[in-house]
């Protein structure tokens, strides 16, 4: 499989394209992540298949330092070690990696990544996740958004994809894996021109299928992602007998 994915990789990213579309992503990224992650700049940060780096690179200019990323891609890991920074970990095994990190980190950050774990394994990681958070400590994850139609493609398009989310599967998974203070809510786009024509473009088609939703009394998001937050229990502190 990590063959297939190095492979997969070589193929699916125009890494060129993408140094030309970073500033695109570093608004994208400010605009949606950026709040989410704790006040404190030197909170511990780590970021789970990081992709081309530009998250990394984003909390960079927010002025946080004290992060990590993990990539299970050669070709990913090796661009963003040259390009963006060198706080960065070539990770085969994601879930030995988190189950020898225990109560390290105050936030952990998936940005499309969840879809690409199978079935079977998805509460198994988001369970070594929460363990690897400190108490109180945040998870923070995008996944392409299912309750949208034009986002079906999505979920095919790549070989890679092992399910899709809706808002309601997404908040199953969490809670099953026992976060706490779960959130879910739709990406906002980046001002840019084609993020404007791009909005426009969403409002004006996604208007029946709202009106299809208030009929049947469903909230449908139609967002081209969905957020997630959710937060690590804290210790019950210990009842004293009288």
């Amino acid at each position: 499989m990590q063959e297939f994915w190095d492979d997969y990789v070589g193929g699916h990213y125009d890494f060129d394209k993408e140094i030309k579309q970073m500033k695109d992503y570093l608004k994208y990224f400010r605009k949606n992540f950026i709040p989410l992650l704790p006040k404190d700049k030197n909170s511990r940060v780590l970021e789970i298949g990081f992709g081309n780096g530009f998250f990394l690179k984003t909390m960079m200019n927010a002025g946080y330092n004290n992060f990590l990323g993990i990539e299970p891609g050669k070709t990913q890991y090796e661009f963003t070690k040259k390009h963006i920074t060198d706080k960065v970990l070539l990770v085969a095994d994601t879930f030995k990696f988190l189950s020898k990190n225990k109560n390290r980190f105050d936030a952990i950050v998936m940005i499309e990544v969840l879809e690409h774990i199978p079935k079977k394994d998805t509460n198994k990681l988001l369970s070594l996740i929460k363990d690897s958070l400190k108490e109180n400590g945040i998870i923070i994850i995008k996944v392409p958004n299912m309750s949208n139609p034009l986002m079906l493609r999505s979920r095919y398009s790549d070989f890679t994809h092992e399910v899709g989310f809706t808002p309601e599967s997404l908040f199953q998974v969490l809670h099953c894996a026992d976060f706490k203070i779960i959130r879910v809510f739709p990406d906002s786009l980046a001002f840019s021109f084609k993020g404007t024509i791009a909005w426009f473009a969403q409002k004006i088609c996604g208007f029946p299928l709202k009106l299809l939703g208030k009929i049947f009394l469903i909230n449908i998001i139609l967002s081209k992602s969905l957020i997630a937050t959710a937060r690590k229990p804290q210790k019950e502190p210990p009842t004293t007998s009288k």
